[in-house]
């Protein structure tokens, strides 16, 4: 499979340990494991997009549904879908597709559980709503917000596939390309060792209610590291990458080539998203000593944060908040118990405000006298273990830690590492596999300690964080518990207590009250006074979401001052422009009209690129402003125009209410390194005259006449008023009109 495509048509990217695809399935995203972030959303829409947002967006993003909202005194929370959605091939997105796939989501994968937990009943009440009838208890539970990030696909398809494959739905690998019928904005057209290639949907549904993405391809390079990943950025070969260290301190000093978050940024760790993920050291509970909850805490005690702080201004690190902040969102920081890391660790304030555990090298020494004998320069044999005699006696250490081949992943376990066997004198050596050996060790327990961002999926909210960070099975890397916190926190293990089922009992409340309640942050505040404490991962750093790009090809990038909206990576391209592509001229005619009558826009664009290009025409109303901005009246896309050429296009705008109107074209043209200014235009709009109509005479032709004759009614009428109308003019004889 092979499609050659010129560079200047692609939005392209690349990204390490990622292909061939393999399997591409929407039933469960995480399978996908050889795609990345959300690119399963482009083919397979979710009702909703939940995810990641900056400073200044608010809300959630709308998929295939229009709206949702509680009825009934919340026993039923109500999806309607966009009565435009249809999959490529033509169908309808109905609300019957929309509950099988939870249904089977839920019956084969175990996604969306704590939803069906919640729910009483799941129905289609017609062909666009969705009903989903809660529990007795459940009224307004915030598990039904789960549902939104179902990824709808055709049941008349998926029918027999499920009939055909059973408990093996997820091994499909529904590569058939012209099967794979999504409702998305793209689609999958080449899948080859190096790469894979999409293409823009030609009718896609969004388009109808101004939902455009302006790429006509997009491209995800396969390499082998990071380093060749941003190799491609500095090239011009690749417009996005994931990451920021390395080579691209070098790229940030050219800011008319390059650009990041925020560029008036002092230092590189300044121009990167706001925290995004949050790493940690997982540790191999079939090690019995690791269940030791006092060596845990002398691990953590000496991660070096102030050393963190440091390599912060160089990477897209920082000091790691604790066990649940990934400083996404406000709300998180409210269910955040920062309390109960202060009480139980020594902390301090890292930047951004967030509470971190303090390094102290000579409080893991004291936590190590106290149950082992020996000293730093000897090691140390454990005197004194917790709930388990078998392990007096024995030696701790030597250990091996691993990670994956990211940068910022090798240099804080060579930074870890180092601490720990020079400072603490437990022998603990780095090893580096490669990515698919480093997974397979991670899935199958056969390490020793291992770093590991913490991943989440889904809503970001407090409830699915507990339950992807402590109670959902692990099946890899990037799915489930990777502390196997339902395996080790039993009665099967008395040294790291048993608590899973009181986790889970209030997991379980929590998912039964209103999501933001006092009550909810309540409840989380007590889950988090149990496994914090126990440190069933070691906190390390933050992952400061270190996007960056190239402005060669594409225009228009989400950034501090202008931020957009942002929910992944890939979604990056919902916003973009052609780089080549602008507005010429803009032309208002009439300037003046009344009220609810169209004025016609007349808008030229000129491409000075070589290949054609897709653009989209925004008539605005109000100037041009950064962040979100103001609301767009009209809409015209995707609109091709042609290499080293100009397109025209008309688009009539009508406004109901007289005054005076500033229309905007191209309003996302006000960042200093894009190609022009947004185009502004004045429209006055006066109030409709009004016809004044009345009789003003009433003739017969024979005043009186002979049973069964008839006559001839005339009536003149006059309009004094200053527009033409019409009315009804009635005549009453003898009480009859």
């Amino acid at each position: 499979q092979s499609k050659k495509i010129p560079r200047e048509k692609c939005f392209q990217f690349a990204h390490p340990d990622k292909g061939p695809i393999t399997i591409f399935t929407p039933i469960e995203p995480s399978l996908n494991t050889e795609i990345w972030g959300g690119i399963t959303e482009l083919i397979y829409e979710p009702l909703a997009w939940t995810g990641i947002r900056p400073p200044g967006t608010e809300g959630v993003r709308m998929g295939l549904a229009k709206s949702w909202n509680w009825r009934n005194d919340g026993k039923e929370f109500v999806v309607n879908l966009y009565p435009q959605a249809h999959f490529r091939k033509g169908q309808p997105v109905e609300a019957s597709d929309v509950t099988y796939a939870l249904k089977k989501d839920y019956e084969y994968t175990n996604r969306f559980s704590q939803l069906f937990k919640n729910l009483e009943s799941l129905e289609a009440e017609d062909q666009n709503t969705v009903v989903f009838h809660m529990k007795e208890g459940s009224e307004y539970s915030p598990a039904a917000r789960v549902a939104l990030s179902v990824n709808v696909y055709p049941k008349e398809r998926w029918s027999d596939l499920f009939d055909e494959y059973g408990d093996n739905i997820t091994n499909f690998p529904n590569l058939d390309l012209d099967e794979m019928n999504g409702s998305g904005p793209y689609k999958l057209v080449a899948n080859t060792e190096s790469q894979a290639l999409y293409e823009h949907v030609d009718d896609y549904w969004g388009q109808s209610i101004g939902r455009y993405f302006p790429p006509e391809y997009f491209k995800d390079l396969y390499v082998v590291d990071e380093e060749q990943e941003m190799t491609l950025t500095g090239e011009g070969k690749s417009d996005w990458n994931h990451t920021i260290h390395g080579p691209a301190y070098e790229h940030m000093k050219h800011p008319e080539t390059f650009g990041a978050y925020d560029m008036t940024a002092d230092t590189l760790s300044g121009k990167v998203w706001p925290p995004n993920d949050v790493g940690g050291i997982i540790l191999n509970y079939d090690i019995p000593e690791f269940r030791q909850r006092w060596l845990r805490k002398a691990l953590t005690y000496v991660v070096d944060n102030p050393e963190l702080a440091v390599k912060s201004e160089e990477t897209a690190w920082g000091g790691s908040p604790t066990f649940i902040t990934l400083g996404r969102a406000e709300i998180i920081r409210k269910y955040t118990n920062e309390e109960i890391v202060r009480e139980t660790f020594e902390t301090e304030v890292e930047r951004g405000d967030v509470v971190v555990i303090k390094q102290n090298i000579q409080k893991a020494i004291e936590i190590l006298k106290d149950h082992c004998e020996g000293s730093v320069e000897e090691g140390w044999t454990i005197t004194d273990p917790v709930a388990n005699p078998d392990l007096k006696g024995k030696k701790l250490g030597p250990y091996t830690i691993s990670s994956g081949t990211a940068m910022s992943w090798q240099n804080f376990i060579k930074l870890y590492s180092r601490l720990v066997t020079t400072e603490l004198g437990i022998e603990l050596k780095p090893t580096f596999p490669e990515w698919g050996q480093w997974s397979s060790q991670v899935t199958n327990r056969t390490f020793d300690l291992t770093y590991q961002d913490v991943v989440f999926r889904g809503p970001i909210d407090p409830h699915q964080l507990f339950d992807q960070f402590l109670l959902e099975p692990m099946t890899g890397p990037w799915s489930g518990a990777q502390s196997m916190y339902c395996k080790y926190w039993t009665e099967n293990y008395p040294a790291t207590e048993n608590t899973v089922d009181e986790i889970i009992k209030l997991r379980d409340e929590l998912w039964s009250v209103p999501y933001g309640s006092e009550e909810s942050i309540e409840i989380a505040h007590k889950i988090q006074e149990i496994y914090v404490p126990q440190l069933v991962e070691i906190p390390c750093f933050q992952w400061i979401g270190g996007h960056y790009w190239y402005r060669g090809v594409w225009a228009n990038w989400p950034t501090k001052q202008d931020p957009k909206w942002y929910d992944g990576e890939h979604r990056f391209f919902h916003h973009l422009y052609p780089k080549t592509v602008r507005t010429e001229e803009f032309e208002l005619t009439p300037g003046t009209v009344e009220a609810g009558e169209p004025a016609t826009a007349k808008i030229t664009l000129r491409n000075t690129a070589d290949v054609d290009y897709n653009y989209v025409v925004k008539i605005r109303k109000g100037p041009a402003k950064a962040g979100p901005g103001p609301n767009v009246i009209v809409h015209k896309g995707l609109i091709k125009v042609p290499a080293n050429g100009t397109k025209t296009v008309e688009m009539e705008v009508s406004l109901d209410t007289p005054g005076s109107y500033t229309l905007t074209v191209d309003d996302w043209r006000i960042d200093r390194w894009d190609v022009g200014n947004p185009i502004e235009k004045t429209l006055i709009v006066e109030k409709a005259g009004e016809a004044m109509i009345s009789p003003t005479d009433l003739t017969l032709s024979k005043a009186e006449v002979e049973p069964g004759e008839s006559t001839t009614i005339s009536v003149d009428v006059s309009n004094d008023g200053d527009a033409e109308g019409s009315e009804t003019i009635e005549i009453t004889l003898g009480g009859e009109t």
